[in-house]
């Protein structure tokens, strides 16, 4: 019996960052650090956010930016699971507000 990720399908090309966390054994991002998590999982908002903004265009806004990139973030993040889900769960509201604000500033 083999263990394979159940990645949910998105409306958008999915960050790089997120495929190659996929390809790792689970030790391997069991074993990496915190910060190189963090990294990981920022560039991938970033990337969604920037992907939002251009498949809505003019309809894109904040808040829909926010909510969008958060639950695609925490829905990667369960199927992922161990620390790497848990962190991209955790953080994944405040990540997508950060990275929301600096293409929708105030």
């Amino acid at each position: 019996m083999s263990w394979e990720i159940d990645v949910p399908k998105l409306p958008f090309k999915k960050p790089s960052q997120i495929e190659q966390l996929e390809a790792m054994r689970p030790e391997q991002r069991e074993a990496m650090d915190s910060s190189e998590i963090e990294e990981r999982i920022n560039a991938a908002a970033d990337s969604l956010v920037w992907t939002y903004v251009r498949e809505m265009r003019e309809e894109a806004h904040f808040d829909m930016c926010v909510a969008i990139v958060s639950h695609a973030l925490s829905e990667m993040g369960a199927a992922l699971g161990g620390k790497v889900g848990a962190i991209l769960v955790g953080t994944s509201e405040r990540v997508a507000r950060r990275a929301s604000r600096e293409l929708f500033p105030e």
